[in-house]
């Protein structure tokens, strides 16, 4: 399935597409450059700490947070500095 970027660098997910895996608005998605190749996974979290957030205070968190580690504790620890 092609989909196309716009002029602000954002790409929709086909309504089919959104169906078949049971995505809503308000979902977060984990985005994974892989070489050539870009993954998109829905975030396992329910966590209102990442529903919620700012974009400016999740980017904060930018190199705080290493695969494999508790991005919600992380976040968590953030709020409380």
């Amino acid at each position: 399935m092609l989909v196309q970027i716009n002029s602000k660098g954002q790409v929709t997910v086909p309504q089919s597409v959104r169906r078949q895996l049971g995505l809503k608005a308000g979902d977060v998605l984990e985005l994974e450059a892989r070489g050539e190749t870009m993954v998109l996974r829905l975030c396992a979290s329910e966590s209102p700490v990442l529903r919620t957030s700012p974009p400016h205070l999740l980017r904060s968190l930018s190199g705080k947070v290493s695969l494999g580690g508790d991005a919600l504790k992380d976040s968590e620890a953030l709020y409380d500095t």
